[in-house]
């Protein structure tokens, strides 16, 4: 370390890049909250330009992530709920792909699936009688674990 960092650190001045990215982080915060906390460092940036920040993008970049700022969006891989055994035994097809049936109440399906959502993951499952014009059952819960699902289902009758 040199002579005149260690005095710059020792009396407490900060050095123009650390003011700078202070000064910058306010306004990265200041366009995100303008915008709904939707733009990720992209179209932050873009925002930054067109109000007058002449910041370069790989810094604003590094400012978001050093601060955990984040779009709504997060590009990448998709999300993974659930990893598949390939030695597992399969459940059998109980109706052999016929769904069809003469009168309500004799044949119902279901399924489970999910729906992310600004305040993250939504579960669904569907209940449904195949019989034409029936009614049909639908449960919204905010987790998945099979406990739950089983309680609800039962409360609907299912």
């Amino acid at each position: 370390m040199s002579a005149s960092a260690y005095y710059h650190r020792h009396h407490g001045i900060r050095s123009a890049r650390a003011a700078e990215d202070e000064r910058l982080t306010e306004r990265i915060r200041e366009v995100h909250l303008a915008n709904y906390e939707a733009y990720g460092y992209r179209r932050t940036w873009k925002a930054l330009v067109r109000a007058g920040e002449t910041a370069p993008r790989c810094q604003v970049q590094r400012l978001m992530r050093s601060h955990g700022i984040q779009g709504a969006k997060r590009r990448g891989k998709p999300w993974r709920t659930t990893i598949a055994d390939p030695d597992a035994h399969r459940r059998p097809d109980l109706v052999q792909r016929n769904f069809a049936a003469d009168a309500p109440d004799r044949l119902w399906v279901g399924d489970l699936t999910y729906l992310r959502c600004w305040e993250g993951v939504v579960y669904l499952a569907f209940v449904i009688d195949v019989a034409p014009m029936s009614a049909q059952r639908r449960l919204c819960r905010p987790g998945r674990y099979a406990d739950r699902w089983i309680e609800s289902l039962r409360r609907l009758g299912c």
